[in-house]
Formats: structure tokens, sequence, C-alpha cells
């Protein structure tokens, strides 16, 4: 499975350099809602991009602040930019998701949610290259519920109030 996800990234044109993420999870709900940028080096000024999801549903795209049209298909979203791209594009996605009940992507317990993004369940939190070959550095923000916290395996970077911990 990863060679095709490999493949499908190489082909695409485009490669992701920084993911910056924000993550609004509801426990009593059982969802998430998710605000995505990618920052992108650019192969091919008429790429499209290709990227792995499973079970979150894309509610928009935009590149470089424009629109972009895009379709789900199957494991896969494909944007299409709405124009031809330079050497860098940012693409941002908003999107929501289901908390997982067993630990794989964003999964909830009693009083809690948590992550198990590995081997391949990055894309059941955000849409992303879920291929060890295609490292690319995490910013994650969490909005938690007053009386919650948040915490990290990587160092924080900052604390805001009003629920919010980067």
């Amino acid at each position: 499975m990863m060679d095709s996800v490999d493949d499908s990234a190489k082909r695409s044109g485009v490669t992701p350099l920084r993911y910056r993420l924000r993550l609004a999870p509801a426990l009593a709900a059982g969802t998430f809602a998710g605000d995505l940028s990618v920052d992108l080096a650019v192969d091919a000024s008429d790429a499209t991009l290709t990227l792995d999801t499973l079970d979150l549903d894309i509610e928009a795209a935009w590149i470089d602040g424009a629109p972009a049209d895009w379709r789900q298909d199957g494991e896969k979203l494909v944007v299409t930019p709405p124009a031809l791209l330079g050497d860098t594009a940012v693409l941002r996605l908003t999107y929501a998701g289901r908390l997982s009940d067993t630990p794989r992507g964003l999964y909830r317990g009693e009083g809690f949610v948590a992550s198990q993004l590995q081997p391949d369940h990055a894309r059941r939190v955000f849409p992303c290259v879920d291929a060890p070959a295609f490292r690319a550095v995490l910013d994650l923000s969490v909005t938690v519920p007053d009386g919650w916290i948040a915490i990290s395996n990587a160092a924080v970077a900052g604390n805001r109030d009003g629920g919010v911990r980067d």
C-alpha cells in the first residue's frame, strides 16, 4: 500500500513541505473540525495535488487564496488548481471528521481524545501524503473546551486563553 501512495505523490508534481493544522474535537458529538494549510513545493506548473484521506468530509479547498476544484476518489483527494502554479503554493482545506472508537487516527475514550497516526492513520485526521518518504513539518493547534488540557509529545509553542493550546 505504501508504494502506491508514494507513486501517486510523485506523479502529482507537488511535494508537501509543511502542514499547519487546526483541530477542534467535539467529544460528546464524536466529531472534529479541521482547518489545514499546506505549504507545497511545485515541480510542474500544471500539477494537480493528490492527498490521502479516509473518512473525512471535505468542505472547501483553496490554492493561494483562490477557490480550487476538488473531488474525492476512494481514499484520495484530488485538488485541481484554479491557475498555473509557481514554484510554491499554499493549499487550504476545511473539513470535518468523526472520532474513532478504536486507536486509529483521532479517537476518543472515556473523557479524552487522542491520536494514533502510525503507520498510515494520519489520513484519518487530515488530508496528507501519508507515506514516510514524504515527511513534512506539522504545526498543530488544538481547540479544547474550558477545563480540558491538550498534551503533546512535542514541545508546546504556546498557550492562548479561550481554550486554545498550540
